[in-house]
């Protein structure tokens, strides 16, 4: 067991990467800009509720975990200046034996539940996801992607600018009156083109995007 250390060890703390173990250790009472939180097992009893109480933690503007782990209050109440959020989520979301639409009405379902748990925060400007590289994951739907975006995401977070939901494509904006562009980075370039060239299900465009991609 880790004990509880008191405030005179790291009263200055601000950047932390450990285990929930450990966060629960050295977050409480430390001014935090950054956390991360490595747990990546679905353990759906452990939360920051232990970590933080209904204390918000004022100073931390960001934040990496597994879903969850966020407490039920909304984000806003929580983490006030939270501006960067990553979700690690764990890799049985979607269990392999799910058909494609079955995958796509749980991943559907689990944003609206999200969405409702986090409630309003207009101060969120970055948002990344991690599933894991797989091109016939539903995200791999662009449009599927933009229907979410647009819709239960920006109700709640509708100042965000960034959203990366898979590694190979991410949606950016410069502010909140400009239209949304997809970004395919460097190093998935080349993938991408191959497998859609190929014509392999799943992977699915949006405005011609990845079409003018190929076509250079």
């Amino acid at each position: 067991m880790i004990p509880r250390w008191d405030l005179v060890v790291l009263p200055n703390l601000r950047y932390l990467e450990c285990s929930l173990a450990v966060a629960k250790v050295l977050v409480p009472g430390r001014p935090l800009v950054e956390l991360r939180v490595l747990d990546c097992q679905p353990d759906f009893s452990a939360d920051l509720r232990g970590i933080f109480g209904t204390t918000p933690l004022i100073t931390l503007t960001s934040l990496s975990i597994i879903p969850n782990m966020i407490p039920d209050t909304p984000l806003a109440y929580q983490f006030p200046q939270l501006s960067e959020l990553r979700l690690d989520f764990p890799s049985d979301v979607h269990p392999p034996e799910m058909t494609a639409r079955e995958k796509e009405a749980r991943l559907t379902g689990l944003f609206d539940y999200l969405c409702k748990k986090w409630s309003y925060h207009p101060g969120m400007k970055q948002l990344k996801m991690n599933f894991g590289w797989d091109m016939t994951y539903p995200l791999s739907d662009l449009a599927l992607q933009y229907s979410i975006l647009t819709g239960s995401l920006l109700r709640v977070f509708p100042n965000i600018c960034h959203l990366q939901m898979v590694e190979f494509a991410i949606w950016e904006r410069s502010d909140t009156s400009d239209a949304w562009r997809i970004f395919i980075p460097g190093a998935h370039c080349a993938r991408v083109i191959k497998r859609l060239s190929k014509g392999e299900p799943g992977l699915v465009d949006h405005q011609g995007y990845l079409q003018r991609l190929v076509a250079g």
